[in-house]
């Protein structure tokens, strides 16, 4: 750099240098699946908004709320949703993602959770008999439902 006032020009200044900084981007506002949503098939898109500056995204999955463990930890999207096909029926998972730029990464989202779809008994055998039918279906096992309903099969027709 060099001064004048009016009648001199000064010599060249030292050289220096300096670094700009680059702030972190902002956190993610999460859209879907919606949060608390249940019956979520194994194959679901998670999406979120945009972030300003932001290069690329971080989305993790885990059954536990405090992502001690991962079933997805992916740092590579650079898009804002990624279909996941989910391992287990019937099992809350939470999720959240991070967004990433020159700068670093900027905060987690807020956690948000889903529970998936109970997956349908499978038909095992129909058997008649004298003036009924007997119906088996494989046994989804009841210790970590999360949730479940009950059915009542009904025949309109008598049989003969």
């Amino acid at each position: 750099m060099k001064a004048y006032n009016g009648n001199y020009i000064s010599d060249f200044s030292g050289g220096f240098n300096f670094t700009t900084i680059i702030e972190n981007p902002n956190f993610p506002v999460l859209l879907s699946p919606p949060n608390g949503s249940v019956n979520q098939p194994l194959n679901t898109t998670f999406s979120w908004e945009p972030v300003a500056s932001a290069t690329s995204y971080r989305l993790q999955i885990s059954a536990d709320s405090l992502f001690s463990s991962f079933v997805v930890n992916d740092s590579t999207i650079t898009a804002t949703s990624k279909l996941v096909n989910l391992p287990n029926s019937n099992q809350k998972y939470f999720w959240r993602v991070q967004a990433k730029n020159i700068g670093g990464y900027g905060p987690f989202s807020d956690v948000w959770y889903l529970i998936t779809i109970l997956p349908a008994p499978a038909l095992t055998s129909i058997t008649p008999g004298n003036k009924q039918i007997q119906i088996t279906w494989n046994q989804i096992p009841i210790s970590n439902l999360l949730q479940h309903n009950i059915y009542r099969m009904l025949l309109q027709t008598p049989l003969s």
